[in-house]
């Protein structure tokens, strides 16, 4: 997808991105509540996930300084966007039934690829995904331009929590979706998928990258 720079001015991704996530292993590995995140009505294409909660000012402001970032690469010829590649890792998710979810993910770790994302792709495999890191934790919003696919995007804290998701967002639009809550990270999967394995806010994300990565190792269920 193409994110609005994410609020996609942010550069680079915190800590480690390689390597094999991480699992709770002691009391700060344990579930806690997510933050309260902008609400949206139910509806076809809705927001449905998202919880409670007023974007402030400030993430207005990075809203829109992420579009004017985003503008310097949404006209980029598609034959020149598609020479942009990205690593590759996997991560896990953590329900909150005990059950972890892999998934194979491409990585966006720099400004070109985090405003490239997934645009123009037209499939996707169900188990992948792509992971937009950043290099610190705050407020961010992603948009549709130029993505064919719909998504349910993640929202993550610095420490693996999902704090909000938004489901089956809606192909080629440009109205920017909101974290509503300080977020480290954005993990996009196909439409669905969030509801398919019950994941939910609160629900913990297994990655280096993450905080708390040093409280166990987890090894991967075979893909689904």
């Amino acid at each position: 997808m193409a994110n609005t720079g994410t609020m996609a001015s942010s550069a680079g991704a915190r800590g480690s991105t390689s390597g094999r996530p991480t699992a709770p292993g002691s009391s700060s590995c344990g579930k806690r509540a997510p933050a309260s995140t902008t609400a949206a009505p139910a509806k076809p294409h809705s927001l449905a996930r998202l919880t409670r909660g007023a974007v402030s000012r400030r993430a207005a402001g990075a809203v829109a300084l992420a579009l004017l970032v985003l503008s310097a690469f949404v006209n980029v010829p598609r034959a020149i966007a598609d020479e942009i590649t990205f690593a590759r890792d996997r991560l896990a998710i953590e329900t909150s039934d005990g059950r972890v979810h892999a998934f194979d993910v491409e990585l966006a770790l720099t400004p070109v690829q985090r405003a490239r994302g997934l645009m123009f792709r037209e499939v996707m495999a169900p188990d992948a995904g792509m992971l937009f890191l950043f290099d610190r934790e705050e407020p961010r919003a992603f948009w549709m331009k130029n993505t064919y696919l719909p998504l349910d995007m993640v929202f993550i804290d610095r420490e693996g929590f999902i704090v909000a998701i938004a489901t089956d967002t809606v192909p080629l639009t440009e109205t920017p979706v909101p974290s509503g809550a300080p977020a480290l990270a954005v993990l996009e999967l196909n439409a669905g998928t969030t509801d398919d394995l019950d994941i939910a806010p609160g629900d913990r994300v297994l990655y280096p990258a993450f905080e708390d990565r040093l409280c166990g190792i987890v090894d991967f269920p075979p893909s689904r």
